[in-house]
């Protein structure tokens, strides 16, 4: 999948930021399963490092290892 935001002029980026009264805990509940089936990963999930890259990689290890992948790694996750 590709979206035409490469090309868009406007389009520079984004990350999450905690506004004002917003807390780390609305970062837990977005990252929270829903009812076992529906997994979220990404920057915005990751409490600890939100608005990293590597916040976005750590989530998905984490889901990976929710999915039953405990000893998942980057290697394993990214297809060359």
């Amino acid at each position: 999948m590709q979206t035409g935001q490469r090309h868009a002029s406007k389009a520079l980026g984004s990350y999450t930021y905690i506004p004002v009264g917003a807390s780390f805990d609305d970062l837990d509940a977005l990252a929270a399963p829903v009812d076992g089936k529906v997994f979220f990963a990404g920057e915005a999930t990751s409490a600890d490092y939100y608005g990293t890259a590597h916040g976005a990689l750590i989530s998905g290890l984490r889901e990976a290892a929710r999915l039953g992948v405990g000893d998942a790694t980057v290697e394993q996750l990214v297809k060359p």
